[in-house]
């Protein structure tokens, strides 16, 4: 197993795919938001509600006294506004936010997935929120419309469902090969 990363901006393949290079798999953990602000509000939202249940479990309001309930009540906002700017949901700038969040950053990668679709045997992206799965499988199927003259046409498109908890996203995989071709590129590579 080999592990590429790029940090450009033109170009998300250009410099880590090599020309006549093949490789299995290509997976991508894209930034979810579109800004820092947005991530910021996110990750305040998600610290809240952590808050809220922390104290639910610290024990019953009844049996604390009038005191009590206010020291408790300022440690929970201590710790709660401390962790706003944690680093409990988050990453680098660039893993986290870029111009157009997740649909524009995916969008990218399915566009120039065209490009290198002779040397991948499978593309795949994880998808946060069902309403960008709908679109980013829309422009799959676009592109398997309006495919060019020696261009390989899009073959399979599937979705691989993962769940913890309230929170529940997708990884979206297409490939450009058939079933055919992708049992043969799999005895060539000896997997």
């Amino acid at each position: 197993v080999r592990s590429n990363s790029h940090s450009g901006e033109s170009s998300i393949f250009d410099g880590i795919l090599q020309p006549g290079e093949k490789i299995d798999f290509c997976i991508c953990n894209p930034p979810f938001y579109s800004s820092k602000e947005a991530f910021q509000a996110e990750n305040a939202r998600k610290v809240r509600g952590l808050a809220k249940g922390g104290l639910n479990k610290i024990r019953p309001i009844e049996e604390v006294t009038t005191t009590a309930k206010q020291q408790q009540h300022e440690q929970i906002m201590k710790r709660e506004n401390s962790r706003t700017t944690s680093n409990n949901f988050g990453g680098t700038d660039s893993e986290l936010w870029c111009q157009g969040g997740e649909v524009a950053f995916v969008s990218k990668i399915i566009s120039e997935s065209k490009q290198y679709a002779h040397q991948c045997l499978w593309f795949s992206s994880l998808i946060s929120r069902h309403a960008n799965l709908k679109k980013m499988e829309k422009l799959l199927l676009d592109m398997k419309k309006g495919r060019k003259e020696k261009q390989r046409v899009l073959r399979a498109i599937k979705r691989i469902r993962m769940g913890a908890g309230h929170k529940s996203s997708t990884i979206l995989l297409w490939s450009f090969w058939n079933k055919s071709e992708r049992m043969e590129w799999s005895r060539i590579r000896g997997w």
